[in-house]
């Protein structure tokens, strides 16, 4: 006879060995399966605690599965579902989780009893397409889509604490025991078509949109709720609710039901939508509510219910529509405007509102005809309220901060007073783009870009102001008056291109970015008198600016009074250092006094009219100032100088009128400082010890140096240079050296000695390919990037004792056929291939 069997199984908890199972016939006698039989019946795998069973053995069919382990059974790896449509029930005697995924896609599984199973894992039973009955009286948890697209109908469970996100979604759940619910997850019953009723005594939260779409759902009690998400119950057939303890009523948590009154004694915020389109409500009870949202009440009778004689609909204090309204209107006893309360109201032309403290985002956005406004107690104002209306004139009443988004679209306004805010947010008058004046009396703080490009400004006053932000007032091209009596700090480019203010002042401000007032070419008076320092391009073309009161100055820095054409003296007493170019082509300024100046950049005074004056009374046209050179431009002759310790970089290129130069304090001659002075023929540095790269290159006429004690010199110093050409050792060997240091080399050969060679040169022999070995027997010092990737193989130092950085980067030297100073080890020898400075120890 054909046999039907029910199994009972029964398996360890870690152990891959099978404890016994029972397969039960139906004639109700048992078999016993054990460890040496097992395989007649499953293919499955152990891990982590759970049976994963992996398919079911040729012949054997089933009806009823009984679990007698407390260890997991899990399908989820079942290789072909389709085998199971003889299970229909399934019984868990001892375990105490049914894991993820489990049973999903178990089409036939149609009821499951699971005493002792106090948690169902994620994805458990979904898609599982019969199953309408589950007994699980110790179940506490009900994880993520356990159900989801289920036909479970009903769930025994009065121990239920938990029901996670999407746990009913789509399914066909109409009954559910939740005395003891506490949380229900974001979209936990969401499309739960058949679910009318719930009943949750316990129920303190409710994640979003929990019930949406659960379209039988007619009544739910929970008494002690506190927290509901947005969309919690949209598009039910809610008539009647018990909102608990909850504040705050969420985005659309009733849009579409078919609620007729709503009982809130908690309730004190209403969030966008909540009750939209709930068109049976018409009784609302919510004595503490003090803020409602955009639309809350949207095509409801409720909203028709309240509206005034002005077409208004105002319900405690707070005006919820006011479309309808026409002409002017006063509210007095209104505290609060909701968001749009009045958007699109185009024939509303004056509107009063004495006690009004709050003003919600776009409450009259695009009431076009409306021209003025009174709110002398407002405290707080949302985003872009008067956009596209036709005010003028505006006082923010006590608002104690304005943001980026208050004044969106207000391209009426022309004047604005801001009595009580202490703070500007970044670019909150940036697209105000017709104001004209401003009053910030308690303003503490203008953000960045607060007035950036606003045009037609004209007069600021800022009073308390101690901070201006970066682009502040930038572009403000028609701003004549800025007053700003206790600002301290002015951030980068505040008032860049503000072309038609002629005068800035503040006794206390301290700091100023750099480009502050760049390319304010109408500016004619400064008086900043504690200012410490003046950063780069800070007053750069401000063309017409004659007087500067800044004499707490010490650092002026690159540009910062660069082209200021106009300017005719400055008093420094303070000044010590100033930056590359900061006063070039100030043409006028003959007056300059800073007699603690001891820095200067390049190009400082280049084309000032103080540089001119200094090099007129010079006898060899040298403009110098408190020992330092500022400009040699003009120099011409037999030249001493004794203050100069350093020759700066480039200080005289190109000169063609300079003959001899004596530098009895020069330690140090910079990158090109004497290069192409074709007419300098003599120099004289007793000090001198290090020479920078190209410094005396292009030297034509230079016969005669004298520098003893030079011990350093960088690339191509000499290249070109009349002292090399000329000298004697070099026409005939091809070898040029100066105080033993190998400048210059042309005598290639298999393998070159130099013997008279103490140091050789930076960058001599870098990048040369005609060179493999080189015996330097003498040679104590190897300049920097020396023999860097050249063809170099070999080379014998044995008396070196400094290697620079990067000497024998990139070369195929070997360290075993070379010939290195004793102590030299080849990690040494490693790291100077790689780059690294070597010096003996």
């Amino acid at each position: 006879m054909k046999t039907k069997n029910k199994i009972l199984l029964s398996m360890g908890i870690s152990s891959m060995a099978l404890l016994p199972v029972a397969a039960i016939s139906c004639q109700n006698t048992k078999q016993n399966i054990d460890k040496d039989n097992i395989d007649k019946y499953f293919d499955y795998e152990h891990k982590d605690g759970i049976y994963y069973i992996k398919n079911i053995k040729n012949g054997v069919k089933l009806k009823k599965l009984i679990w007698n382990s407390p260890e997991q059974i899990s399908f989820k790896k079942f290789e072909n579902i389709e085998k199971l449509n003889t299970i229909t029930e399934i019984e868990l005697l001892k375990s105490n989780i049914i894991p993820e995924f489990a049973f999903k896609n178990f089409n036939s599984l149609k009821t499951v009893v699971a005493n002792k199973v106090g948690l169902i894992g994620k994805n458990a039973f979904e898609n599982t397409g019969q199953l309408v009955s589950l007994n699980v009286p110790n179940l506490k948890a009900i994880m993520e889509y356990a159900f989801k697209n289920s036909a479970i109908r009903k769930i025994d469970s009065p121990n239920l604490l938990e029901i996670k996100d999407g746990a009913f979604i789509n399914s066909k759940i109409s009954e559910i025991n939740t005395n003891k619910l506490q949380k229900v997850g974001i979209q936990s019953f969401s499309g739960a078509k058949e679910l009318k009723e719930i009943n949750a005594p316990e129920l303190k939260e409710m994640g979003a949109s929990a019930f949406e779409n659960a379209t039988s759902m007619v009544k739910i009690s929970m008494p002690q709720i506190n927290s509901i998400g947005f969309y919690a119950f949209k598009n039910t057939k809610i008539s009647e609710i018990n909102t608990g303890l909850i504040q705050v009523v969420n985005s659309e948590m009733f849009s579409g039901t078919t609620l007729s009154k709503i009982v809130m004694p908690n309730v004190t915020e209403i969030r966008d939508g909540a009750f939209k389109e709930n068109v049976s409500l018409k009784d609302v009870e919510m004595p503490k509510v003090k803020w409602i949202g955009i639309d809350s009440f949207a095509k409801t009778k409720f909203l028709n219910s309240i509206r005034n004689n002005d077409g208004i609909s105002i319900y405690n204090n707070i005006v919820l529509d006011g479309k309808q309204a026409v002409g002017e209107i006063t509210l007095p006893n209104v505290l609060t405007i909701a968001p749009e309360a009045f958007k699109n109201a185009d024939k509303i032309t004056k509107i009063s509102l004495p006690n009004v403290i709050n003003i919600g985002d776009h409450s009259f956005q695009n009431a076009n005809h409306l021209t003025a406004i009174l709110m002398p107690k407002i405290t707080e104002l949302g985003k872009s309220v008067f956009e596209n209306t036709s005010i003028t004139d505006l006082n923010t009443g006590l608002v104690e901060s304005i943001s980026t988004d208050s004044f969106n679209g207000m391209d009426k306004l022309l004047n604005l007073v801001v009595p009580n805010a202490v703070k500007v947010e970044n670019s909150a008058f940036e697209k105000i783009l017709n104001l004209e004046t401003i009053e910030l009396d308690n303003v503490l703080i203008v953000e960045d870009h607060a007035f950036n490009r606003v045009k037609k400004l004209k007069r600021v006053k800022l009073p308390k102001v101690k901070t201006i932000g970066k682009f502040a007032f930038a572009e403000a091209i028609n701003l004549e008056i800025i007053e700003m009596p206790n600002v301290e700090e002015i951030g980068e480019k505040a008032f860049y291109k503000t072309n038609k203010l002629t005068e800035a002042k503040s006794n206390k401000l301290i700091n100023l970015g750099s480009s502050a007032f760049e390319f304010n070419t109408n500016l004619k008076v400064v008086d900043f008198p504690n200012l410490i320092t003046i950063n780069s391009s800070t007053f750069k073309d401000c063309s017409s600016l004659t007087e500067a009161n800044i004499q707490a100055v010490v650092t002026v820095k690159n540009q910062g009074f660069k082209n200021c054409s106009a300017l005719t003296k400055l008093i420094l007493p303070n000044l010590v250092t100033v930056g590359e170019s900061a006063f070039e082509n100030t043409e006028k300024l003959n007056t300059f006094e800073a007699p603690k100046l001891n820095s200067v950049g390049n190009n400082a005074f280049k084309n000032s009219g103080f540089i001119q004056s200094l090099i007129d009374k010079s006898s060899n046209k040298i403009a110098v100032v408190n020992g330092i050179i500022l400009d040699i431009s003009q120099a011409t002759g037999e030249i001493t100088l004794s203050s100069l310790t350093t020759v700066p970089d480039n200080l005289f290129k190109d000169n063609t009128k300079i003959t001899s130069i004596k530098l009895p304090n020069v330690t140090e001659i910079g990158n090109s400082a004497f290069n192409g002075c074709t007419a300098l023929a003599k120099i004289s540095a007793p000090k001198l010890i290090k020479v920078g790269d190209f410094s005396f290159g292009k030297t034509k006429s230079l016969n005669t140096f004298e520098a003893p004690k030079l011990n350093e010199i960088g690339k191509n110093s000499f290249a070109g240079s009349l002292l090399q050409d000329n000298d004697e050792n070099y026409a005939e060997t091809g070898i040029f050296l100066i105080n033993g240091i190998l400048i210059s080399y042309d005598a290639y050969g298999e393998i070159n000695k130099v013997n008279e060679a103490r140091v050789i040169a930076d960058s001599l022999f870098e990048d040369d390919k005609d060179i493999s070995e080189f015996v330097f027997s003498n040679v104590e010092i190897i300049g920097k990037n020396a023999f860097a990737n050249s063809t170099l193989t070999k080379i014998e130092i044995p008396n070196v004792k400094h290697i620079k950085a990067n000497a024998f980067k990139k070369t195929n030297i070997q360290f075993k056929t070379s010939v290195f100073p004793e102590g030299f080890t080849e990690t040494d020898f490693n790291n100077v291939k790689k780059g690294i400075e070597w010096n003996k120890s």
